[in-house]
C-alpha cells in the first residue's frame, strides 16, 4: 500500500473557474521515511509525474482567469514560468484522466495528501467530474484519506513555525535544486518535509 502526494499549479485562485496549468504526483511509501537510505530530492523528482493540461481548451470550455491572476507567474523565475509555454501534446480532462489512472493501475493509496485540502484535491474532482469519470476516481482516492501537508507539519512543531514550508534537507541542496511553483518540485518538497519530521520523531535525523 503507497501513498500518493499531489500539487497543481493553476491560473488564479478560483476553484470552481480558474485553468489548470499541471498537476504532479508521487507515489510513497511511509515505511521508507525510516530506512537506513531514505527518499532522496533527485529520486522523488526523477519519480514524479506531471500531466499539462490545454489552457485553451479549458478557457474555450468556460473557464476563467484574470488579467492579474497572471501578474503572479510574471513574478516568478523563467524555469517556473516555462510550465505555461502550450505544448502540443497538453491534455483534455478526459486525457488527463485516463494517464492518471493508467498510471495508478492496481496501486492501492492508503493516504493521498496535499497542501490543501480546500484547493487541490477540489481541482481533482473536477476534472473527473467534468469528464464523466468521477466513479473512478472515488473508487481510488477515498475522500476521507485526504491528509493536509500543512496540517501535519503544524501539529508535528506544536505550530511554532512562521513558515510551514521549511527546508527539510541541506540548504545548499535546496538552493540549487528547489523550483518554487514548478509542481513537480512542491511534491518533491512536502515529501521530504513529512521525511524529514518523521525522522526527526524517531531520533534519525
Amino acid at each position: 500500500m503507497s501513498d500518493l502526494m499531489i500539487d497543481f499549479e493553476t491560473i488564479g485562485q478560483d476553484v470552481l473557474r480558474c485553468p489548470i496549468v499541471n498537476c504532479s504526483f508521487f507515489m510513497f511509501d511511509v515505511d521508507r521515511f525510516m530506512a537506513k537510505v531514505p527518499y532522496t530530492y533527485d529520486e522523488i523528482l526523477g519519480n514524479t509525474l506531471r500531466l499539462k493540461l490545454s489552457v485553451e481548451k479549458q478557457v474555450a470550455n468556460g473557464y476563467k482567469f484574470k488579467p492579474g491572476d497572471l501578474d503572479f507567474w510574471d513574478s516568478l523565475g523563467d524555469a517556473a514560468k516555462k510550465q505555461l509555454i502550450p505544448q502540443k501534446n497538453d491534455l483534455t480532462y478526459a486525457e488527463f484522466c485516463d494517464k492518471m489512472l493508467e498510471w495508478m493501475g492496481n496501486k492501492r493509496v492508503d493516504y493521498w495528501w496535499s497542501r490543501s485540502n480546500t484547493f487541490d484535491p477540489l481541482l481533482l474532482w473536477r476534472i473527473f467530474e467534468d469528464s464523466g469519470k468521477s466513479p473512478e476516481l472515488n473508487n481510488k482516492l477515498k475522500f476521507w484519506k485526504i491528509r493536509d501537508v500543512r496540517t501535519y507539519i503544524d501539529a508535528k512543531t506544536d505550530f511554532s513555525l512562521t513558515r510551514n514550508g521549511f527546508v527539510p534537507i541541506d540548504q545548499n541542496e535546496w538552493n540549487r535544486k528547489f523550483i518554487p511553483h514548478d509542481s513537480r518540485h512542491d511534491v518533491t518538497g512536502d515529501v521530504l518535509r513529512l521525511q524529514c519530521l518523521v525522522r526527526t520523531e524517531q531520533g534519525l535525523n
